[in-house]
């Protein structure tokens, strides 16, 4: 599995949008892990 910041991007009635996410580098589906998010309003 990749690690680190991955870019993404979802399509929602034709608008696309681009986001990051953040796989830490010992990353285990078998761990709980903690989401944090962060927003911002440039644009």
């Amino acid at each position: 599995m990749k690690t680190g910041f991955l870019k993404r991007e979802i399509k929602i009635n034709d608008q696309t949008y681009c986001y990051q996410i953040f796989v830490p580098k010992h990353f285990t589906p078998a761990k709980k892990w903690p989401v944090i998010l962060f927003l911002h309003g440039a644009g």
